[in-house]
C-alpha cells in the first residue's frame, strides 16, 4: 500500500486541491489546512506547516534535508539517491501517514497531533523491523523452494488452469495451457 501510495505521489495523482482545482471539481486550489499555498502533492505532505510539524519528529537527518521547492517526486529522488534503507522506510511511513492525517481531518473533522502521528509511525516502523529480522533469519534456515513445471510423461499431455470469480459482478474467467512432454504449448483457452 505504501509503495503505491508513493508512486501516485510522484506521479502528482494524489486527489490534492491543486489536481482538483485543475479538473474543475473544486473552486479552489488552496490548501485547506494553512490556506497559504497551492495545494500540491509536495506541499501536503512536505512543506505544509503542518506536515512540517510532523516531520519535525523524524529522524534528524530527514529533518535537515532542505528541500523545500521541487515536486514530491524531486524530492523523493533526493532521497533515494541520499539515504540508508531504513531511512527511506521512514520517510514513506510517515508521508503516509501525513496524508492519512489530512484525511482524517477534511473527512471526519478528527485532529491527531504530531505527537499522536508519530507515535503511530514509530509503531509502524516497529513491526517493520521486526518483519525485517525475522524474514532475515528465516531466509538463512530455508531452503528456497522453487515450483517449476514439471512435464508429463512422454506421448500424454498435461493441461494446466486457472481461474478467478468475480461476484460482484457474476464473472468467471478461467484461462487453460495444454502442453506435451516436450514443453510445448499445443492447445490454449482464455474465457
Amino acid at each position: 500500500a505504501i509503495k503505491s501510495f508513493l508512486w501516485r505521489a510522484a506521479c502528482e495523482s494524489l486527489p490534492t486541491k491543486l489536481n482538483l482545482h485543475k479538473r474543475k471539481i473544486v473552486d479552489s486550489s488552496l490548501c485547506p489546512i494553512c490556506s497559504l499555498n497551492p495545494e500540491s502533492v509536495s506541499h501536503a505532505i512536505w512543506s505544509c506547516g503542518a506536515s512540517m510539524d510532523v516531520w519535525s519528529m523524524s529522524s534528524k537527518r530527514i529533518q535537515k534535508s532542505s528541500l523545500h521547492e521541487g515536486s514530491f517526486k524531486d524530492i523523493l529522488a533526493f532521497l533515494m539517491d541520499h539515504f540508508s534503507p531504513l531511512e527511506i522506510i521512514e520517510f514513506a511511513v510517515t508521508t503516509k501517514a501525513i496524508w492519512c492525517r489530512r484525511n482524517n481531518w477534511l473527512f471526519e473533522q478528527q485532529f491527531q497531533s504530531p505527537s499522536q502521528v508519530s507515535k503511530l509511525i514509530q509503531a509502524e516502523l516497529s513491526s517493520i523491523k521486526l518483519w525485517i529480522e525475522n524474514g532475515t533469519k528465516q531466509k538463512g534456515t530455508q531452503a528456497a523452494k522453487v515450483n517449476r513445471w514439471i512435464a508429463p510423461p512422454l506421448d500424454m499431455f498435461k493441461a494446466n488452469w486457472d481461474a478467478a470469480i468475480d461476484k460482484a459482478n457474476s464473472r468467471v474467467g478461467i484461462d487453460v495451457i495444454v502442453r506435451n512432454s516436450e514443453g510445448a504449448v499445443m492447445a490454449s483457452l482464455c474465457s
